[in-house]
């Protein structure tokens, strides 16, 4: 039987790993760490809590995420939540986006039009502009990188406070750069997509932490059907021969070989582990011109619960741009210590990059309570700060055309991961659907 060595425990990884094992084709996954799924990983502390790298959920628009989890049995550990984007401003208002039980794109129009985060010239301008990524195509939306979100939205004459209020917050919570920093492709791209199908902007959570109700059941999916994890086993680098990949070396000196390799890691693992010479093929070379972008996620415990709403929240008046109460939107592991534990994602992560944990943590803490004021009156047990200083490929504008197709010039190499060519933007979606990519890529390679 063929045997394929795939480099990186994370979504993409995994996905690779399922694809190929039901193409009959044998994997060994190898993944540095002793937890998987890379970005989307969690883990127990010293206090038997779980920490999580990342504030995650999923969208029914998913049109491979959802279907795989269905395949490895972990769909139904999702909870969809109410299909409303909530906006948190200062002092304990919010605002309701709804969108109604009517088809896409009209139930949008209705969610848009329909609140009083707005004024009515700038809903006008807001529909107005976002007409052309309803009826545009994906070819179309792709021949927008070349400029930035918020270049595209003065072009089409959305007003700024629509970016101000909701975009702009919107952009920092998907890939953390702000909209004048970010590409019109893939924001483009997520309107598309809502626009498809009357749910399709409809998100869920887990019902627990990613590590208990997705990975540890995709690896034992993978075990039992005939695939080998190692974790906590260290790739150096790829070796060559003949054009080709002679094998992956590890940090213990020993040579992993198989029929076929997939790199499944960020893009600054992969540079890391290919040969110098190779930046000599375009090929290679471009995936030094992809940069990283920084993440931090906060998690925040308190000794009450701090709010009764089972849904995430957006903010543009917070030093985070998304947060949620886990102990409610994902229960099973975050609801046991009698109160709220509110995770938020820091955006942009540069500026406060320099600052301590603790500092993050109170900067968290104090605008938390800005938008809820009912923080005031619960006492913070512990508050957490994940950095990862390479996450995200960023999405900046003119990045989308260095990002490599998932066969590369190598005979026998491939490559995965939310940041290689596909259709939808740097996120799980993504790097399934660069999964699927690499793994027909390999089954056509070994015939």
């Amino acid at each position: 039987m063929a045997k394929v060595i795939i480099v990186g425990g994370g979504l993409a990884g995994l996905a690779t790993a399922v694809k190929l094992l039901d193409a009959g084709i044998a994997v060994e996954l190898i993944e540095k760490r002793d937890v998987l799924g890379g970005k989307t990983s969690s883990w127990v502390d010293a206090d038997g809590d779980h920490i999580e790298s990342g504030l995650h959920c999923y969208f029914r628009c998913y049109k491979e995420l959802l279907p795989f989890f269905r395949h490895v049995g972990v769909y139904d550990n999702i909870r969809w939540k109410e299909h409303t984007f909530l906006i948190a401003r200062p002092g304990g208002h919010h605002v309701r986006l709804h969108f109604p039980k009517i088809p896409a794109p009209l139930n949008g129009m209705v969610a848009f039009t329909n609140n009083d985060l707005f004024t009515l010239s700038e809903k006008l301008s807001n529909l107005l502009g976002l007409a052309t990524t309803w009826i545009g195509t994906l070819d179309y939306i792709k021949t927008l990188d070349n400029m930035s979100f918020r270049e595209w939205r003065v072009q089409h004459r959305i007003a700024e406070g629509v970016e101000r209020k909701l975009w702009n917050a919107i952009c920092l919570s998907l890939g953390f750069i702000g909209a004048e920093d970010m590409s019109a492709r893939p924001m483009a791209t997520i309107f598309h997509y809502f626009a498809t199908v009357a749910d399709a902007s409809q998100f869920g959570t887990l019902d627990g932490s990613p590590n208990e109700r997705i990975f540890k059941p995709i690896a034992e999916w993978i075990v039992r059907h005939g695939g080998t994890l190692r974790t906590g086993v260290k790739a150096t680098a790829v070796e060559l021969e003949h054009g080709g990949v002679a094998g992956v070396r590890l940090a213990d000196g020993s040579l992993v070989r198989g029929d076929a390799y997939v790199l499944a890691a960020p893009v600054h693992s992969t540079r890391q582990l290919l040969p110098s010479s190779l930046r000599s093929i375009a090929y290679f070379n471009n995936l030094w011109k992809l940069r990283s972008v920084p993440t931090i996620n906060v998690q925040l415990w308190f000794d009450r619960y701090v709010t009764t709403v089972d849904n995430f929240w957006f903010t543009s008046d917070a030093c985070f741009s998304v947060f949620g109460d886990l102990a409610l939107t994902s229960p099973l592991q975050y609801d046991h210590h009698g109160g709220s534990m509110v995770e938020m994602c820091v955006a942009p992560a540069a500026p406060f990059w320099q600052q301590s944990n603790s500092e993050i943590v109170e900067m968290c803490r104090r605008d938390l309570a800005r938008l809820w004021p009912e923080v005031n009156g619960a006492r913070l047990l512990k508050g957490t700060a994940t950095r990862i200083p390479n996450s995200l490929y960023r999405e900046e504008p003119g990045a989308d055309r260095y990002r490599p197709d998932q066969r590369s010039p190598l005979t026998n190499l491939f490559l995965a991961g939310d940041w290689t060519a596909q259709d939808y933007m740097a996120s799980m979606e993504g790097a399934v659907q660069s999964a699927r990519r690499a793994a027909d890529y390999v089954v056509q390679f070994l015939g």
